[in-house]
């Protein structure tokens, strides 16, 4: 018999009928998650058994929930390539051509085209070139709810007694703190190109004789605080270059201006994180260097290195209780065409990762240096992304702590001000990771 372990959730739930799986296939436990996952986007707890239930999950055409013996196939011979699941559009097909919402949502949600051959980017990323996203270009749409919508509507039974979701979005807002004393070096060229020398000078006295511009972190606080908002730092504990090139932190985890700034984060209702490097030290490591300054093990991987399922594995086997790690660094959108926040799964082992993902949606130097746009262009792009998530959406946003102190361009500052802005007048909220985790 199958049996499902329902999620607890942070809004009011209601029963739905039992589900049972009419199919003989390694899909039942996959297709179970999957459930889990649209009860915890839509506020129910969902019972799976082997019969009597009053949804069924096969693969005949008369079914409440009809799933593909097509991939149903693929997936047993590991062919997880998106040109063979996916055929015109992001949606798989059964043989009598009624779209399969489920086996869609299981393939996107478990980053299934990842599973497959691909040419990874110089620092070993999945990249966004060749992703089905790009094929379709739609990496910002929310796919996953949208079919998780779907498949409430097509089922009488649980449209009448679920329903859909009415919630405002959430965001998970994170600064990576990649560098604390960069603000002279990183800005010398541009100013003395400008001939702002003055602002140049006292970068370097900043810089040699006070405390830089990046390390002021109460600024943000402040800032953030003025809107109701509240934030998560991630912070890197390894120094140098790695082998693949990766630069990490100019500052030591164990410096009293770094241990300062973390005790005041923490002592004024914000939360820290870990930054796990690109180096081969384990987050276990690096997280025991930051013992004593977290509420939950949060973590972000540096340049949003992440290897799927490796990876996932190593967070849990570390104890990682909130990643928030997966989104394209080029572009923004949705890694997994889902922007709402899940329990991963491991598609070899048929278990889910016992952690929490946090979707990247809007990242700063995507549009910086990715996308050449300046303050003003990104800012009118991410207001646009944001109208299209203004509900049902657990998402983050990632803003460097650098960009709060830009001199050559300071608009990004008000980028940042700006989405605070929306998501107060939008009623959308800002969530940490201790509230999603003792959800």
């Amino acid at each position: 018999m199958y049996r499902f372990c329902p999620f607890y959730f942070t809004f009011d739930t209601v029963a739905i009928p039992v589900i049972t799986f009419q199919i003989e296939s390694p899909l039942v436990q996959p297709y179970s998650w999957v459930l889990q996952e649209l009860g915890r986007w839509a506020g129910f707890r969902a019972s799976v058994v082997e019969e009597g239930g009053e949804v069924v999950v096969a693969e005949w055409g008369m079914a409440d929930i009809q799933v593909s013996h097509f991939f149903r196939n693929h997936y047993v011979h590991g062919d997880f390539a998106h040109e063979v699941i996916f055929s015109k559009e992001p949606l798989h097909y059964c043989a009598n051509g009624k779209p399969d919402y489920l086996s869609t949502c299981f393939y996107m949600l478990a980053c299934l085209q990842e599973y497959s051959d691909f040419v990874p980017d110089r620092f070993g990323r999945f990249p966004y070139a060749g992703s089905w996203q790009e094929r379709f270009e739609c990496v910002a749409e929310n796919w996953v709810a949208r079919y998780f919508s779907l498949i409430l509507e097509s089922v009488p039974l649980l449209q009448e007694k679920v329903g859909l979701p009415q919630r405002r979005s959430r965001v998970l807002l994170t600064h990576d703190i990649d560098t604390l004393r960069g603000a002279y070096t990183e800005q010398r060229k541009g100013l003395l190109k400008k001939m702002r020398i003055g602002t140049l000078l006292q970068l370097m006295w900043q810089h040699y004789f006070s405390q830089s511009d990046y390390s002021r972190l109460d600024k943000i606080l402040a800032i953030e605080d003025e809107h109701d908002a509240r934030s998560v730092f991630f912070w890197l504990t390894e120094q140098g270059r790695s082998r693949s090139g990766i630069e990490h932190a100019d500052y030591g985890i164990e410096e009293p201006l770094v241990r300062q700034q973390l005790d005041l984060i923490r002592s004024r209702g914000w939360e820290n994180g870990l930054h796990k490097s690109a180096k081969r030290s384990t987050y276990a490591e690096e997280w025991e260097a930051l013992q004593g300054h977290f509420g939950v093990f949060a973590n972000r991987n540096h340049y949003l290195r992440l290897q799927i399922p490796n990876t996932f594995r190593q967070m849990e086997t570390a104890g990682v209780q909130l990643d928030a790690s997966l989104g394209f660094a080029e572009i923004s959108g949705f890694r997994a065409g889902y922007g709402s926040a899940f329990q991963p799964f491991d598609a070899k082992t048929q278990k889910p990762f016992d952690f929490i993902e946090v979707p990247l949606l809007i990242m700063d130097t995507t549009f910086r240096y990715y996308r050449k746009q300046d303050a003003s262009a990104a800012g009118k792009h991410i207001i646009e992304i944001l109208d299209n998530n203004k509900a049902n959406a657990t998402f983050s946003i990632l803003w460097h702590n650098n960009y709060f102190f830009d001199r050559l361009e300071p608009g990004w500052l008000q980028v940042y001000k700006d989405v605070l802005v929306w998501m107060r007048e939008h009623q959308v909220t800002s969530v940490l990771p201790s509230q999603l985790v003792d959800a």
